[in-house]
């Protein structure tokens, strides 16, 4: 079949319902009007063999007929086969969101009428998705479940929901969140400006984002476990609190308070206007900074010169990285394998004389961030690499290859 995407969907809904459908609930499932609606549901018609099709009745709405048991497993198997290529992303989101906010295990069977899609289907989904793999607990008798701390589940939630997602839980929740994002919109740019915090407007809807997904977690009864990071409470956050206490009549627990600290902590700022008495990691890690440049010329013959202000984001952002280390906190970095092809000599600067000169070891997914900001540096001070060797092998069986490198590469 040579469906749209639109009409796969649309084929799915109906098959997955023994009972007619009417136009405008299926329109608004589809995200599309009625008249839109009936243009999609000839085309599918045309598409469908062995005396199945799409009946439309009126008001009464629309049924597929003439299918049996088996043709409907094999009608959902292409149609799954079909989405996999358009959908798989959201399809997986979907999964998670749902069993994110099931309170016990929930049975292959509901998890595949749910999001209209077979047993099958689902199953495929979740053994040829590694993180579907790695997140939920199948039992043969019980059914599925994501068994993680609510503190994990949140950090998923971040990632995974889509308040515009067709799935029922984002459906029920998606009034709840548009409100939530209006009310706290304009209050945290405020907030953040009144306080001379600036991040940008990525970081900013990042926060806005795990604030609301908090928010919606305390009030549907998922408490948070007990959680001390022994983080001072900056007034910044004091004023996040009384404001989401007062226009939404919510009060954080001392865990979820300590929570968003965490990430208040870890969004990434600019250095404007920042006074004096907020600066005092600046001498603190300084001095570290001058061994690790020191070691990099002595031990590689490399000068790492960065510029007065690239050296204070970098120190910005080794004390960020340091404070989210002691408490066990790490980000996820989605561009990590790019780095490190892009920039291969920055990454192997940082692991081989970081943790030596500052005195912590860096997370592995956060190596090409603080790789990322030599690179910079050295792409503004060096002329262009032709080729660099790094390799464990013995000085005699890596000698001819660079014996080789000289000859075809000058420089």
């Amino acid at each position: 079949m040579q469906l749209t995407n639109r009409q796969l969907f649309i084929l799915s809904y109906l098959l997955n319902h023994r009972k007619r459908i009417s136009g405008e609930h299926l329109a608004s499932q589809a995200g599309i009007s009625v008249r839109t609606l009936q243009s999609e549901i000839q085309k599918i018609n045309i598409q469908l063999q062995n005396g199945v099709s799409i009946d439309a009745s009126g008001k009464q709405g629309y049924l597929v007929c003439g299918v049996t048991q088996p043709i409907r497993e094999e009608l959902l198997a292409q149609v799954w086969d079909r989405q996999s290529l358009f959908m798989p992303e959201e399809r997986v989101n979907d999964i998670l969101t749902i069993l994110l906010f099931a309170r016990d295990y929930t049975s292959m069977e509901s998890l595949a009428n749910t999001l209209f899609l077979s047993k099958a289907s689902v199953f495929r989904t979740i053994e040829s998705n590694l993180a579907l793999r790695s997140a939920v607990t199948v039992s043969r008798t019980k059914g599925l479940i994501i068994d993680l701390p609510e503190y994990d589940k949140r950090q998923l939630l971040t990632k995974v929901f889509d308040k515009d997602s067709q799935n029922p839980i984002a459906q029920s929740l998606r009034l709840d969140y548009a409100q939530l994002d209006k009310l706290l919109r304009v209050a945290l740019k405020n907030l953040f400006a009144s306080h001379r915090y600036y991040v940008s407007g990525e970081a900013l809807r990042s926060f806005r984002r795990y604030l609301i997904i908090t928010i919606l977690r305390s009030k549907q009864g998922y408490p948070l476990e007990q959680i001390d990071h022994a983080l001072p409470i900056s007034s910044l956050m004091q004023d996040i609190t009384t404001a989401v206490r007062t226009i939404i009549g919510i009060t954080f627990s001392s865990s979820e308070l300590q929570d968003c600290q965490a990430k208040l902590n870890n969004l990434c700022t600019f250095l404007r206007d920042v006074p004096d008495h907020r600066m005092d990691w600046l001498d603190r890690w300084r001095p570290h900074y001058d061994r690790f440049v020191s070691e990099i010329y002595l031990s590689y013959g490399i000068k790492l010169d960065m510029d007065p202000e690239d050296q204070r984001r970098f120190l910005l952002h080794v004390n960020k990285l340091y404070r989210r280390v002691i408490f066990g906190q790490h980000d996820s970095n989605y561009h990590k394998r790019e780095i490190n092809r892009s920039y291969p000599l920055a990454v192997h600067l940082v692991i081989l004389a970081f943790e030596k000169c500052f005195g912590f070891s860096v997370p592995e997914t956060e190596v090409s961030y603080l790789a990322m900001y030599l690179a910079m540096s050295l792409r503004r001070h060096f002329k262009r690499i032709d080729c660099i060797i790094v390799t464990a092998k013995h000085p005699s069986v890596a000698w001819p290859m660079k014996q080789w490198m000289e000859e075809h590469f000058s420089r």
